[in-house]
C-alpha cells in the first residue's frame, strides 16, 4: 500500500549557513589555508616520513644573523648546530638551500663541505654512536624562500620568516623535519636603529654594536621544531598584557605597527582570556616562563598567520579594529598546544596540528559567544569542507601534497573531533586529550598514538578512525518515519539509508528528537551501521514530528523523504545533492539523480516560501543531472543576498535544501 505523509516543506538545516551573524567571531579558513599553501605548493620539497632513518639528533641551534634590510639580504651569518650521533658516522648532512657557504668548522676545526640535493655534507671522522658534535656554518646571501624582505603599508622595511612545512632550510642549515626538536635555540639578529627583532622565547639582551646597529638576543629552552623557529623585524610599537594561570602570570606581548596600535589593542584584547580558557580545558599554557606574543607582518600579503612557537606571526590586514579575524588569533594560539607543544610526527599526520587548533578555536567561540555561535562556526566548517570535497575527495590521514593545507585537515578534522567529543562525553574526551598532551609534551605524536589515548577512556575506536580518518568522504543519509497505533501504544518506525559513493558505509550513533501530541519531547539514539536499516520504538503518546540529529553533531548530508511506500520506505527514486559552492556568488550548481523516467520540478524559494525561480519543470529520463542557478529570478533580475531554498518534487516524493547567496 502506498501512503503519503503530509510533512510540508522540510528545511534541512544540517551544517548550513545562517543568514544571521551572531558574533564577529566568524570567518573562512579557506582564506587562511590558501595563504598558507601558496608558497608551499609552488616549490614543494619531498616530504620525508617519520619512519625514515636519520643518523643524529640536534640538541641546539645558535643562529647569528646580520641583516642588510636596505639590500634585502643576509650580510653574514653563522649557525652552530650541536647534536648527538645515533650511530657511527663519517659525515653529517644538513638541509640547506641556495645561500653561499663561506666556511665551516667541525668541533672547532676548519673543514670542507659538499653540496648536493638541497643538502650540505660535513665530514665527521671517527664520530661514534652517542658522541656529541658541534658544526659551525658561515654563510651569506639572499634567501629564495622561508625568509622574506618586504615593506609595510607605509613603505617601511620589514623582514619575517614563514617556513611550514620545510622552508627553514632556506635561511639557516638545520635538520629540517618536524620530528627532530632542538632542546634550545638562541638567535642573535643584528639590525639598524629603530627596528625591533621578535623571535621565540625570551629577549635576553639588546647589544649596541655601534654605528647605529643593534643585536637582539633571543633564547628558548623548550624543545622546538625547525619550522616553528622565526624572526620578525619591523619598527614596532609594543603592547603588553598578562594572562593569569594558577598563581603565575604570562606576558602576552603584541608587536604592532604604530599606525595600527589602537586597532590592534582592541582586536587582540581577548588573547589572555583565550590562553586562560585553553589552559582550563587540558593542560596549562606549555611555554610558561617565556611569553606569548603576536608580531604583525606582511605574511601572505598580510592575510595569513603562522603559529611560530611563543610568537605568532600575524598578517597586518587581519587587524581591523572590529575583531573580524579574532578567530585567527584563537586558532594560532591553540597551536601552542596542538602543533608546537605536541607536533605531528610527520606531514601525513598534519591533521593533529590543524584540526585540533581549528576545533579549539570553535570551542572558544562556544565559551565566549554562546552555543548558537558555536553551531554557526561548525556550519562554516562544513560548508568549507564540502566545497572542497565536491572538487576532490581525500582522507584526513596522509593528504595529497597539494592539499596539505586543505579543508579536510582543518574543517573536516575539527568536525571529527566534535563527533568524538559527543561520542565520548566531555569528561572522557578532555581527560583523554589531557593525557595525550602530557604524554607527548614537547615531542611528536602520530594518529595511532592519539587513538590509543582516546581508547583508554572509551574502548575500541578502530571502526571510527577507519571510516573517518583513514578513508575519505562522509555519510549521505536518506530517511523517513511513520507510525501506527495498536491499542494505547504508538509504534514509531524509522528507516535510514546511506547513499554515498566513494566512501565507506558509516557506523555512527544518530540522535533523534520526537515531538508528541502532548507538547512534550523525547530524545533517543540509534546505532546505524548498514546501508539500509530500520528501527522501531514504542511510545504511549502519539509522535507528531521527528528530527534527525537535532543538534547537528554529525558531519553528514541528509534528505528526509516526504512520500514513500510503507513497505519500502526508502524508495531510491531520487536524490538531491547539496549545491556547490555554498555560500556562492554569483552562481551555484545543483545536482540531482532520478532513478526512473518521470516529471521533475526543481524550484528556488526565498525563506518566506515565495517562488524565486523555476529551474526544472519537465519530464526527464532516469539519470544524473545538474543545473546552475545564476542568482536571478524568473524575470532575470538578480536577487539580493540571503538564504534560499531549493525544492525538488517527483512522483515519488520531494526534498528541500538551503543555500546562501552572498553578494
Amino acid at each position: 500500500m502506498k501512503k503519503t505523509l503530509l510533512i510540508g516543506i522540510l528545511l534541512i538545516l544540517l551544517y548550513g549557513v545562517s543568514a544571521a551573524q551572531l558574533t564577529p567571531y566568524r570567518g573562512s579558513y579557506e582564506m587562511l589555508r590558501k595563504a598558507e599553501a601558496g608558497s608551499y605548493i609552488a616549490d614543494a620539497p619531498s616530504l620525508a616520513l617519520l619512519d625514515s632513518t636519520h643518523s643524529y639528533d640536534v640538541t641546539s641551534y645558535v643562529i647569528r644573523l646580520d641583516l642588510n634590510e636596505e639590500s634585502n639580504n643576509i650580510r653574514k651569518a653563522q649557525t652552530t648546530i650541536r647534536g648527538v650521533a645515533r650511530q657511527n658516522l663519517d659525515s653529517l648532512d644538513l638541509n640547506f638551500i641556495a645561500l653561499t657557504v663561506d666556511s665551516a668548522k667541525y668541533d672547532g676545526a676548519a673543514c670542507t663541505v659538499h653540496r648536493r640535493s638541497g643538502k650540505i655534507w660535513v665530514p665527521t671522522p671517527s664520530l661514534g654512536q652517542g658522541q656529541s658534535f658541534a658544526i659551525d656554518i658561515y654563510y651569506h646571501g639572499v634567501p629564495s624562500d622561508g625568509m622574506f624582505f618586504a615593506s609595510t603599508r607605509n613603505g617601511d622595511d620589514h623582514t619575517y620568516t614563514s617556513c611550514e612545512p620545510s622552508d627553514t632550510r632556506y635561511w639557516f642549515p638545520c635538520f629540517d623535519e618536524p620530528w627532530d626538536k632542538a632542546d634550545s635555540v638562541e638567535l642573535f639578529c643584528t639590525v639598524g636603529t629603530g627596528r625591533t627583532v621578535v623571535s621565540n622565547g625570551v629577549l635576553v639582551e639588546i647589544i649596541n654594536e655601534g654605528a647605529g646597529r643593534y643585536t637582539y638576543h633571543w633564547k628558548t629552552t623548550h624543545p622546538i621544531s625547525t619550522y616553528l623557529i622565526s624572526i620578525s623585524v619591523a619598527e614596532y610599537s609594543v603592547i603588553t598584557d598578562y594572562a593569569h594561570i594558577g598563581n603565575d602570570s604570562l606576558p602576552t606581548v603584541y608587536y604592532v605597527y604604530p599606525e595600527d596600535s589602537s586597532d590592534a589593542a582592541y582586536d587582540l584584547a581577548n588573547t589572555p582570556d583565550m590562553i586562560e580558557f585553553y589552559s582550563s580545558r587540558t593542560v596549562p599554557y606549555p611555554f610558561m616562563g617565556e611569553k606569548y606574543a603576536v608580531a604583525m607582518s606582511s605574511i601572505f600579503n598580510g592575510w595569513g598567520a603562522m603559529e611560530h612557537q611563543t610568537c605568532t606571526t600575524f598578517g597586518d590586514r587581519l587587524i581591523t579594529g572590529n575583531r573580524t579575524y579574532e578567530w585567527i588569533d584563537a586558532h594560532e594560539l591553540a597551536h601552542m598546544w596542538w602543533g608546537d607543544m605536541v607536533t605531528c610526527g610527520d606531514w601525513r599526520n598534519i591533521w593533529l596540528n590543524e584540526s585540533f587548533a581549528t576545533y579549539f578555536d570553535a570551542m572558544y567561540t562556544e565559551y565566549k559567544y554562546g552555543y548558537a555561535a558555536f553551531q554557526e562556526r561548525r556550519a562554516d566548517f562544513f560548508n568549507s569542507y564540502q566545497n572542497e570535497d565536491q572538487q576532490y575527495r581525500y582522507a584526513v590521514y596522509n593528504p595529497p601534497s597539494q592539499y596539505l593545507f586543505g579543508a579536510v585537515e582543518y574543517e573536516k578534522g575539527a568536525l571529527i573531533l566534535h563527533m568524538l567529543r559527543r561520542l565520548m562525553g566531555d569528561t572522557s574526551f578532555f581527560a583523554a586529550l589531557t593525557d595525550y598532551a602530557n604524554h607527548y609534551r614537547y615531542g611528536n605524536a602520530v594518529t595511532e598514538e592519539l587513538k590509543a589515548h582516546l581508547e583508554t577512556y572509551y574502548g575500541d575506536l578502530d571502526w571510527f578512525f577507519d571510516e573517518w580518518i583513514y578513508q575519505a568522504g562522509h555519510p549521505e543519509y536518506s530517511w523517513s518515519w511513520w507510525q501506527r497505533q495498536e491499542g494505547s501504544d504508538y509504534y514509531l518506525n524509522i528507516a535510514i539509508h546511506q547513499n554515498q559513493s566513494n566512501a565507506p558505509i558509516f557506523k555512527m550513533p544518530i540522535a533523534f528528537k520526537v515531538h508528541f501530541n502532548t507538547g512534550s519531547d523525547s530524545m533517543f539514539t540509534v546505532w546505524d551501521s548498514l546501508q539500509t536499516q530500520y528501527f522501531t520504538l514504542t511510545f504511549s503518546r502519539r509522535p507528531t514530528a521527528v528530527y534527525f540529529d537535532p543538534e547537528n553533531d554529525l558531519l553528514k548530508e541528509v534528505n528526509q523523504y516526504t512520500s514513500f511506500d510503507e513497505e519500502h520506505p526508502i524508495p531510491g527514486n531520487f536524490y538531491l545533492a547539496r549545491n556547490y559552492p555554498n555560500p556562492f556568488n554569483p552562481s551555484t550548481t545543483i545536482k540531482y539523480e532520478i532513478a526512473g523516467d518521470g516529471p521533475v520540478c526543481l524550484t528556488v524559494y526565498d525563506v518566506m516560501g515565495r517562488k524565486v525561480k523555476r529551474l526544472v519543470d519537465s519530464y526527464v529520463s532516469a539519470g544524473n543531472y545538474s543545473v546552475v542557478w545564476d542568482g536571478s529570478d524568473d524575470d532575470g533580475i538578480q536577487v539580493s543576498s540571503g538564504v534560499y531554498l531549493y525544492v525538488i518534487k517527483t512522483p515519488n516524493g520531494g526534498a528541500t535544501k538551503k543555500m546562501n547567496l552572498i553578494r
